[in-house]
């Protein structure tokens, strides 16, 4: 799950010295100097973060918070890049954003969906749920056009989390997981129903209820589920010409669909290769997704499963080779990752034939 920043900073209000100024105004604006300086320091993080400077980004969110370690809004803004782009720097990340969230409990979603997020990676899924059920009371309770949008993603991502704890309770199998995996169940269909609900042209509620069904067995729904998610946002090259009107505009309406996340995708072609029979919309997803970033282990290995299981053998070894290639420049090694260690025993074994 991520969620994009948003762009508090061009709803405030910047004052500018004129000529007609008098010399108390002057003062004023100087004793402020300093407050007036970090919104504009910040301003510069969320252009260089749109820009994909990222390094910059960091270097001024950090300036900040240094100045004003108490402001929600830069710790929110500093914590969010972190959760997103600092993986190996999760502590600090749920440090700032536990910060901005005892400081504003009742409003601002986005620190506690990002500190939920952060939290479910390191294993703490108590702390997780709990924010994340935060963020979610406080969605439900905005009233402006741009929540429901956020709300169906919030309510996703929470739902996403409680099949996690199925999963866990699943694998327990003691006495009272059953009761807990129908209580789990039920609650995320009743979230996936509500996010459903709320608006039919976001894939996520659909492809998340296929995992749910996954999860208890009923692949052949499950499939169907995700061809329905697909449908919205995924175009297969062999039905453009029915996706033509009269006019011939098929690539402009391909045009106006919204891609979703780099992860959202990811894990589209993982259920695809779980349920599909075919492999070929599952390889071309990962492919679009390499175009966007090489840089991803994980992305490499699907492929060159994706191949495999498609007979594309060459192609495969190719995939496992390039994606070793990466995670070693990007210095993991077999012994301390498994995607890894899965990368080079694909390869060995698909260059060894």
């Amino acid at each position: 799950m991520g969620y994009h920043h948003q762009h508090r900073h061009a709803q405030q209000q910047h004052g500018s010295n004129s000529k007609g100024q008098t010399q108390r105004r002057k003062n004023k604006n100087e004793q402020h100097g300093t407050r007036k300086s970090c919104e504009e320091l910040f301003m510069q993080a969320e252009i260089a973060l749109m820009s994909e400077d990222l390094a910059q980004a960091e270097a001024l969110y950090k300036e900040c918070v240094l100045r004003e370690p108490e402001n929600v809004e830069f710790l929110d803004g500093y914590g969010s890049f972190l959760a997103e782009f600092a993986n190996d720097r999760k502590d600090e990340a749920i440090k700032v954003l536990q910060k901005a969230c005892d400081l504003a409990p009742m409003t601002g979603f986005e620190k506690f969906m990002y500190l939920g997020q952060v939290l479910d990676a390191c294993g703490r899924t108590e702390e997780a749920e709990a924010a994340m059920r935060q963020g979610v009371g406080i969605l439900r309770n905005m009233d402006d056009e741009n929540s429901e949008e956020y709300l169906t993603s919030a309510l996703c991502s929470l739902a996403e989390l409680l099949m996690g704890l199925i999963h866990d309770a699943l694998d327990e199998a003691e006495d009272d997981s059953e009761e807990e995996v129908s209580r789990l169940y039920i609650e995320v269909e009743s979230l996936l129903h509500e996010a459903g609900s709320g608006t039919s042209k976001n894939p996520e509620p659909l492809q998340a209820l296929c995992s749910l069904r996954v999860i208890q067995g009923r692949e052949e729904e499950a499939l169907g589920l995700l061809k329905e998610s697909l449908q919205l946002w995924w175009d297969d090259d062999d039905n453009d010409e029915e996706e033509e009107d009269e006019d011939g505009n098929g690539d402009e309406k391909k045009g106006e669909r919204m891609l979703p996340s780099y992860e959202f995708r990811f894990e589209t072609a993982k259920l695809l290769l779980e349920l599909d029979d075919s492999t070929a919309t599952a390889a071309d997803i990962l492919e679009g997704l390499l175009e966007e970033n090489d840089a991803v282990p994980d992305v490499w290995l699907l492929l060159a499963v994706a191949y495999k299981a498609g007979g594309e053998l060459e192609s495969a070894a190719e995939a496992a080779t390039q994606g070793a290639k990466i995670a070693r420049l990007q210095g993991y090694s077999e012994q301390d990752n498994e995607v890894v260690y899965a990368l080079e025993e694909l390869e060995k074994e698909l260059t060894s034939k």
